[in-house]
């Protein structure tokens, strides 16, 4: 093996190395934005009830006053 083939056989080397690594922090940040767009979907859905639950005291209280 010549040494330029060394060094391009160590650079590929580094390369594979560097992707898997890449592949790992890629895979792990997707891990947190699902986490946090499942805490957001679960927020979201107790705003929606409770607008609703306030939409209803509003009806009722208008009910009363008539």
């Amino acid at each position: 093996m010549t040494e330029l083939q060394s060094v391009r056989s160590r650079v590929q080397v580094v390369e594979r190395h560097g992707a898997a690594i890449g592949i790992q922090v890629a895979e792990e940040r997707v891990r947190e934005l699902e986490a946090e767009n499942a805490r957001l979907k679960s927020l979201v859905g107790e705003l929606l009830v409770t607008n609703q639950l306030l939409r209803e005291c509003r009806d009722q209280l208008a009910g009363l006053k008539t």
